[in-house]
This record gives C-alpha cells, sequence and structure tokens, in this order.
C-alpha cells in the first residue's frame, strides 16, 4: 500500500493529510488506498465527468493521470453518452461507476460497502494439528 500512497502523492495531487490512516497509523489492507480516500469522503462524490476539472477527476477510483487527460480532451470534441465511451477511453468502471455520474445521470447505485476484490475468497485454516506424514509436502507419490 505503500507504493499505491507515494503514486497518489506524487502523481494525483493527493497530501499526507488526504491518505486515509486507521488510528494506528496503518494504510488499510482491505482498500488501496484512493478506494479508502473515496469511502471516507462521500460528501466529495458523485462527480460528473462532463463538467469536473483534473484534480477532481483525479480522486475518482478507477482514473488516473493518462484517462483524466483523455477525458477531458475527449469531451471538449463529442459527447460522451454512456459507460461504452468512457470504457473506450480507459475507465476502469468497475472502480469508478458508483462515484460519478455522465450528465447528472448515475452509471451506478451509490456504493454500499466498497471492497476490492481479491483473487481467492479467504480459506479458513483447517482443524486440528498440522499433519506429520514421512512423505514431504512437494513430493508425490
Amino acid at each position: 500500500r505503500l507504493y499505491q500512497a507515494e503514486h497518489l502523492l506524487r502523481e494525483y495531487g493527493f497530501g499526507m493529510r488526504d491518505l486515509p490512516f486507521d488510528g494506528a497509523g496503518n494504510l488499510p489492507l482491505a482498500l488501496d488506498p484512493k478506494a479508502a480516500w473515496a469511502v471516507a469522503h462521500p460528501d466529495a462524490f458523485p462527480v460528473d465527468l462532463l463538467a469536473a476539472p483534473r484534480e477532481v477527476l483525479l480522486r475518482v477510483p478507477g482514473i488516473g493521470p493518462r484517462v483524466a487527460t483523455r477525458l477531458m480532451a475527449t469531451r471538449r470534441q463529442v459527447r460522451l453518452r454512456d459507460a461504452r465511451d468512457l470504457a473506450r477511453l480507459g475507465v476502469r468502471l468497475a472502480a469508478s461507476a458508483p462515484y460519478v455520474t455522465l450528465g447528472g445521470r448515475p452509471l451506478a447505485p451509490p456504493p454500499a460497502r466498497a471492497r476490492q476484490l481479491g483473487l481467492f475468497p479467504p480459506v479458513p485454516p483447517p482443524p486440528g494439528p498440522p499433519r506429520r506424514t514421512d512423505t514431504p509436502p512437494c513430493a508425490f507419490r
């Protein structure tokens, strides 16, 4: 999470006070720092993608510096109509849809509880003591 927080400080215009530290001074492990900031600041959302300045666009999860620049250049030339137009620009809709509107129309309902998806669901440890065998765990017999 420190690597992600460093990017927020250097490239996204966040300050040290903007980082979502918990009571113990740690970054949350369940969410990336930008998503955790968005969850902690519901008053900053939804953001209208057709009118928001670059500094506000950079605060939206799923929108990075290159996508914000592309979005601002494209909205001057054409009318963005739906989520497909945003996907073509590189907006990660899974992360940004709950936090944005397109001309006042929401792309998704507001998040009840945002969380970052993991690769595997949590698995409880097996009950009892570990198994002891003569065969090492890496050998197949």
